[in-house]
Parts: structure tokens; sequence; C-alpha cells
């Protein structure tokens, strides 16, 4: 969110504008930053409403979910709560049409994997198919079976095998990933 170098900021918040166009609903992790930070940094998006929850440290984590007030004069509805401070947060808006249970998650690439694993069961706990969609928007730190990443030294693509990646796919076989 905020940034020591000027240009930087600007960059960012131009980066936002882009998606602001494009979209009612955008979710940022990483964001970086204090509440007040955040706070500030959003009132450069007009006719947006944002929940926020950054980490205990301003260099690290934080997310968010920014939605536009025109889809907002339709709720008739809404619950924001924080899951993990700085890591993962719900927002529950009722709709005239649909429940959308919104979860923003930003899985910490340093935790151990029970707690990475413990982080996404919390967060999905709050899904109800019977009541409500849950969209999942989320950095989860993680590769799923069979997909490739690039090696940072040597620039081969290269399978990863990775176990959040693999629990993700045993416990969520019914999920949906539309993109990752």
């Amino acid at each position: 969110v905020k940034h020591t170098d000027p240009g930087k900021f600007q960059e960012k918040l131009r980066h936002l504008r882009e998606l602001m166009d494009k979209a009612d609903i955008i979710s940022l992790q990483e964001v970086h930053g204090s509440q007040e930070d955040m706070a500030e940094t959003f009132k450069h998006c007009p006719g947006w409403l944002a929940f926020c929850s950054p980490c205990s440290s301003p260099g690290a984590g934080g997310v968010a979910v920014l939605v536009h007030r025109r889809l907002l004069q339709h709720a008739h509805g809404l619950l924001h709560r924080v899951l993990l401070p700085g890591r993962a947060l719900q927002l529950l808006l009722h709709l005239p049409a649909a429940s959308l249970n919104l979860l923003c998650i930003h899985v910490e690439p340093a935790a151990t994997r029970a707690q990475q694993c413990d982080t996404l069961r919390r967060s999905l706990a709050t899904s109800n198919p019977s009541i409500h969609t849950t969209v999942l928007m989320a950095d989860l730190n993680m590769c799923m079976p069979g997909d490739t990443r690039t090696h940072v030294n040597n620039k081969q693509e290269e399978e990863h095998d990775d176990a959040l990646g693999h629990w993700f796919a045993q416990s969520l076989p019914s999920f949906v990933i539309a993109e990752h």
C-alpha cells in the first residue's frame, strides 16, 4: 500500500485503477502496511469501499477486498470478518439474486504445511453451498499437482511437487479452480 518511493506508489495506483475499470470486486493480497496506511491509500479509490486486514508487521502480508458502491447499493446484508489477521478475511454479501461468500486469503509461504492447511480449512469452513456461493480469491503460494514453474536461475520449466497443492487437490476434489 504505502511506499517509500512515490513513483512506485503512483504505478501501483495506476494498475489498481485499471482493475477498477474492469470489475466490481477486487481482491488484493500482500498489500503491506498498517490499517492507517490502507485507509489512506484507498481514499484514492472513490466509489469503492475497502475491507482490509493488515498483518502485525506492516512489511508483510495484508489482504483487502474492494467492492464498488454500485454493487453494494443492491445488497441487503453484508458481513465482514477477519479470519486470520493479515492473511484471511471474509466478506459475505447478500444480493437479491444470490449471496456471495468472498474469501480473500494470502497463505504465508514461510508457514508450516500444517499452518497453511489450517488457514485454508478455517477460511473454507465459512462456506455453506446451500446458502451462498463461495469465491476464493487468493495467493495460496502453492502449485497444483502437474503444474510447472519456471526456475529462477536457469529459466527452465520444471514440474513442481508441492505438498500444499496435493493436500488442496485431495481435500477439496469438487473445488473448481478458474485460474491459478
